[in-house]
């Protein structure tokens, strides 16, 4: 969705790691540590509770805080998603005030 594309480039997401999130958390431009967010994000996801094998490796790397404020996180978003899909909100396909281009590329209203 092309909220989360702009807010991405905003704060310095690369054009190549946005196309690879498409790909999944194997894809290429990702490093390790993206991977393993993008799996314990997969399985919390589907799963309601973390298996050790996506949970292990990131608390390793992060403190307590850390994995509550990711797995809250995690939480709020799949919060948000259902409220929007529960009442129909419809997202819209550029931001107010511009128009999307087939290229995909958003430009200011004329």
């Amino acid at each position: 969705v092309h909220q989360h594309e702009r807010i991405g480039r905003q704060l310095g997401m690369s054009d190549e790691k946005i196309a690879a999130i498409h790909e999944g958390p194997d894809a290429a431009a990702f490093s390790d540590v993206e991977k393993e967010i993008m799996r314990f994000t997969d399985d919390v996801v589907q799963n309601v509770r973390a298996s050790d094998a996506t949970f292990a490796p990131l608390a390793a790397r992060f403190s307590h805080k850390e994995m509550q404020e990711l797995t809250l996180t995690i939480g709020y978003y799949m919060m948000v998603s259902r409220f929007l899909e529960t009442f129909d909100v419809d997202i819209e396909d550029a931001p107010v005030g511009l128009n999307k281009s087939p290229d995909g590329t958003l430009a200011p209203k004329s």
